[in-house]
């Protein structure tokens, strides 16, 4: 089996936010990485989508703390102290284009949760769950359009 790398063009890649009750903003987006047809020995071509979810925390002066003891490193979900509950600022669905496809990528954040952990600014960490989803669909032909589309001369 032969690879054929496709280029594609990034119409949008941003971030969904999301406002946390102890004061943080979360910041979340699934970006499209690379694009990839798997061709057999009988040239089938198969799609392959390579992903890499990003994220951000905001964090302000005045946090809510808790009654946390913090320590320095990188949380596990042994490491989750609470639970907390957020507001969906904005959910993005980010929008690349091949020659023949638009695909779409998006994340949605489900839960976040307060950790013991703090970065190396001494800002709590936060650890999600998430869902995500990839679709694409192919791109109109204007060449040779459907029975049902119009040609409108100017």
């Amino acid at each position: 089996m032969r690879e054929e790398r496709i280029d594609y063009n990034t119409l949008r890649d941003d971030f969904s936010i999301y406002e946390v009750e102890n004061g943080q903003i979360l910041k979340v987006k699934l970006s499209i990485v690379d694009v990839v047809n798997k061709i057999d020995g009988d040239n089938a071509k198969k799609g392959s989508v390579g992903t890499n979810p990003y994220s951000h925390v905001i964090t302000p002066s005045d946090i809510e703390r808790y009654d946390v003891k913090y320590e320095q490193g990188v949380a596990s979900d042994k490491d989750h102290v609470k639970e907390l509950k957020f507001t969906t600022v904005s959910e993005i669905i980010n929008i690349y284009e091949t020659k023949k496809l638009f695909i779409f990528s998006g994340i949605r954040v489900e839960k976040i949760f307060l950790t013991n952990k703090v970065d190396s600014a001494n800002n709590p960490r936060l650890r999600y769950e998430s869902v995500s989803v990839i679709d694409a669909i192919e791109k109109p032909n204007f060449d040779n359009p459907p029975n049902n589309v119009q040609n409108n001369p100017k």
